[in-house]
């Protein structure tokens, strides 16, 4: 008996990674761009502030940044070109983004049985944005220096809807901006001195994007209930597959 309850189980998860469930008719819009124009100013005092982008997206090929809506070295350099401002009149600063990435990695399933199975793994992401800060002089000569690495992971289901794929991780580069932000501000206040503490503002950066309620195309869970002699999931009612 319980060769046959695994052994169906087996199959009714094998029809499952191997059937196109179908398409709602009611798919969310596109996410929209990450934008940063709402931002409150803050004043540095430096006469100039480049902003420059090094990274290499999508080099290793486990990088999935290129597949967001708006992509971590893209959205990082925006809101920079939105938040910070030169008020100053000597003085360079530079920002440069070194790495942005968005690592992918399967994780076996917490469930023992549907831990050997691989289409039931998990998705780990981790996010990881290595950030520059240096002030020069008028002539060029350095002043300060500093490197921050910031990290964030989020773990996403098997067989999560590509929205609520790309919502997640719009949410977790606006969650780590806000790590960012901050970062930034205590840096050029008191490491740098060139932001007065008035100036820092009191808020965190919003988060906007607002996760689907549809999280995942279907549930291995309804699979487990029909092999087990519960009712059979939709999808395979309606495509025919357990007659």
């Amino acid at each position: 008996m319980k060769l046959f309850i695994t052994t169906s189980l087996l199959t009714v998860l094998f029809l499952n990674g191997c059937t196109t469930p179908p398409v709602p008719s009611d798919a969310p819009a596109p996410l929209p761009s990450l934008t940063f124009e709402h931002l409150n100013d803050i004043p540095v005092d430096v006469k100039q502030i480049d902003i420059k982008l090094e990274t290499q997206r999508g080099a290793n090929a486990w990088d999935v940044s290129s597949a967001m809506p708006t992509p971590p070295d893209i959205a990082i350099r925006r809101y920079l070109n939105e938040r910070f401002q030169a008020k100053g009149s000597d003085g360079i600063l530079k920002m440069t983004v070194k790495k942005a990435d968005i690592f992918v990695e399967d994780v076996p399933h917490s469930n023992r049985l549907l831990s050997f199975i691989p289409f039931a793994d998990q998705h780990d992401h981790t996010f990881e944005v290595i950030l520059d800060i240096e002030s020069l002089y008028n002539s060029g000569l350095p002043d300060r220096k500093t490197t921050t690495r910031f990290v964030r992971k989020i773990k996403l289901p098997p067989h999560v809807t590509m929205a609520y794929r790309e919502a997640s991780l719009q949410r977790a580069m606006e969650e780590m901006l806000v790590d960012i932000d901050e970062a930034i501000g205590i840096a050029l206040s008191s490491e740098f001195t060139l932001v007065d503490d008035k100036n820092i503002p009191q808020k965190s950066l919003p988060v906007k994007t607002e996760l689907p309620e549809i999280e995942t195309i279907y549930s291995v869970k309804g699979a487990v209930t029909n092999a087990l002699g519960g009712d059979a999931p939709k999808w395979l009612t309606t495509r025919g597959v357990n007659e």
